[in-house]
């Protein structure tokens, strides 16, 4: 038996001991005997009605296990637990849903012997085999979570009488994030994950250059002439905006429910499609999205007007949520409701969408499973986005499992909560729910850390932040604030924003800790090529010292001369991975480090060295050889 596999069967989950809960109250041990060997080993148990079959699949570090349940009774909305124990970990890093209706996800470290948080889905543990990466999975129609000392199985729908599929995928490697690389690729290899990883992923093209969203600007109060005004600004000061989303509040609705597909008159008087032509032809915008959530608004679509009732044959009530109207749960159908709006949109000159409030599984409670809701809702949207926007959307709210694992194709995927510039030390969670977070999510996707202020609102951080975040780059500043000074070193003059390879995550000296709380600084890596970035923030409220070795950084290589260009300091410094690097930042201070590769030719050893003024140089498309005699 691998290691990852004997962690998760003799270790954590102990030989599996099942409890299955029934619609009616009552409850069933089902003990579980192993059998088999090596790659057959599998453990099946059953009673009173139900069978159990547990089946591993393991290769190399990495396993993942299957569960077959069948019984002659309805099962619970939660069918199956399981206790949990995690004694082998000496340290943890978790992921959970930030507040227990929350469609983001959020790290917190708990102890071995602590109770998990409700709705953990992803944990991080050292123990003495490695670094242990430990996903819970969807199957055909359940979810699992981890939460206090248990493993929950369920469809969040009473009366199902069968589970099938993947509840659980690990893998175990020297490398925390490697081990999480590793559990993701395998589960993908052996069919648990059955949509695509991220490097299956075509990231947008658009999505190369700066954008900017109505969001922050006008909150659901868009309008033409507001959108025409801060447009005025981006062309007297210079700034490289390529693409724009209008975001909420550009549709007619009523009580949060959308009475149709066209936009709000009072709003756009002219007009969205002439709205659009004007931003492209006297603006140069090259893209324009618009924004609408995964059930049309948030609460739905009004069935009383003449919108729903012509459309009442693509919409269905909400059991767990009454009144609330949605598209109805058969692919078919829901496709031809986004098919219909799409189209709609497409003559208008829309681009492409931003599709929101996707945590909405439980909106299709007792009607079906919410993983099958969601599942149908992905089919068709993804459908119709292809058809008409070659695929390009901005996937929003939705980080569980139910998410994340269903959607087939499509690339982009909101990283976090929204930034919030208004919110006291908002910053601080930002950051360390963005990079925490990208350890698993950039598995499947590109992650998007939202949007920022360009003029105020820690301009700095937050584009450093970006620039290293590997995803998207766009601002959402009121009329009057966007600072070209604060985009340059982001976006540069053309609008290019230096995309990097990967998404921006924790060093590995970082990922066992809270270091707002510790009093550490955070560090953030990336790379481009064979060059790396590296990103230091202060997010302590006091002066931190530290010094650490560039072997922190996972991939770093252990022989290879490097030279390290700080932004801030204007600094070249020759470093090695074992070479120590003392930093000093101040409160809310950063630096910023593009870390080269040396070369050599019959005139000396060198660099290709990026844009200088750019906080990420080495994500420049060009770049200049540079000789190291007189810079270091």
């Amino acid at each position: 038996m691998n290691k990852a596999a004997e962690l998760i069967s003799k270790q954590m989950l102990k030989g599996f001991p099942v409890k299955v809960h029934l619609d009616c109250g009552c409850e069933a041990d089902v003990d579980l005997k192993a059998e088999g060997r090596g790659k057959e080993l599998c453990w099946k148990g059953s009673k009173n009605g139900i069978s159990v079959t547990v089946t591993q699949i393991a290769k190399r570090e990495s396993a993942v296990f299957f569960i077959d349940l069948e019984s002659d009774k309805g099962l619970d909305e939660i069918g199956v637990t399981m206790p949990v124990k995690l004694d082998a970990a000496k340290k943890i890093t978790a992921i959970h849903r930030d507040g227990g209706g929350s469609c983001w996800q959020m790290p917190y470290w708990p102890k071995p012997g602590d109770a998990l948080n409700e709705s953990t889905q992803h944990l991080l543990l050292k123990t003495d085999s490695g670094n242990a990466a430990v996903i819970c999975f969807v199957g055909d129609v359940f979810r699992t979570m981890l939460e206090d000392h248990r493993l929950t199985i369920g469809a969040q729908t009473t009366g199902f009488r069968e589970y099938h599929g993947p509840f659980l995928a690990a893998s175990i490697s020297d490398d925390p994030i490697k081990a999480m690389e590793e559990a993701y690729g395998f589960a993908r290899e052996c069919g648990a994950l059955k949509v695509c990883l991220r490097k299956e992923r075509v990231f947008p093209e658009m999505f190369e250059k700066f954008g900017w969203c109505s969001w922050n600007a006008f909150y659901q109060q868009p309008t033409s002439s507001k959108i025409f005004e801060k447009l005025d600004e981006f062309k007297e000061k210079n700034i490289p905006v390529n693409w724009v989303i209008i975001d909420d509040g550009w549709s007619p609705t009523r009580e949060y429910r959308l009475l149709d597909f066209e936009e709000d008159r009072e709003k756009f008087p002219e007009g969205l499609g002439e709205c659009i032509r004007r931003m492209k032809e006297e603006y140069g915008v090259k893209q324009v999205g618009v924004w609408h959530t995964l059930h049309a608004y948030w609460n739905g679509i009004d069935p009383n007007t003449e919108f729903g009732k012509r459309h009442a044959d693509c919409l269905i009530e909400s059991v767990a949520f009454p009144g609330r109207t949605i598209p109805i749960n058969e692919v078919k159908k829901q496709f031809g409701f986004w098919d219909e709006w799409h189209s709609y949109l497409e003559k208008c000159g829309v681009d492409f969408v931003k599709v929101d409030n996707q945590m909405c599984g439980d909106t299709y409670r007792q009607i079906d499973s919410t993983v099958c809701g969601v599942r149908t809702a992905y089919q068709a949207i993804e459908r119709s986005i292809y058809k008409h926007f070659n695929g390009i959307v901005i996937n929003c709210m939705g980080m569980d499992m139910e998410n994340v694992q269903q959607r087939p194709k499509t690339a982009i995927s909101r990283n976090s909560d929204d930034f919030y510039p208004d919110r006291e030390n908002g910053f601080a969670k930002h950051l360390i729910q963005n990079v925490y977070n990208a350890v698993w999510h950039s598995q499947v996707y590109y992650c998007d850390y939202d949007m920022w202020w360009s003029g105020k609102a820690d301009p700095v951080k937050s584009g450093l932040l970006r620039s290293i975040s590997g995803g998207p780059v766009y601002i959402s500043d009121a009329i009057g604030e966007s600072s070209l000074e604060g985009i340059l070193p982001v976006a540069g003059s053309d609008g290019d924003i230096c995309r990097l390879d990967n998404a921006g995550m924790p060093t590995t000296d970082c990922i066992y800790r809270n270091c707002a709380e510790e009093g550490r600084i955070q560090k953030v890596f990336n790379t481009k090529g064979d060059s790396f970035a590296l990103a230091l923030f202060n997010i302590s409220r006091k002066p931190l010292t530290e010094s650490f070795s560039m072997n922190v950084i996972p991939g770093f290589p252990v022989r290879r001369k490097m030279v390290a260009y700080e932004y801030f300091t204007k600094k070249f410094i020759p470093v090695t991975s074992s070479s120590k690097l003392k930093v000093t930042l101040g409160e809310d201070e950063v630096r910023s480090y593009s870390i080269y590769p040396v070369r050599k030719d019959r005139n000396g050893e060198y660099i290709m060295l990026g844009d200088r003024s750019r906080y990420i140089g080495i994500g420049c498309r060009t770049f200049e050889k540079t000789y190291l005699a007189g810079l270091i």
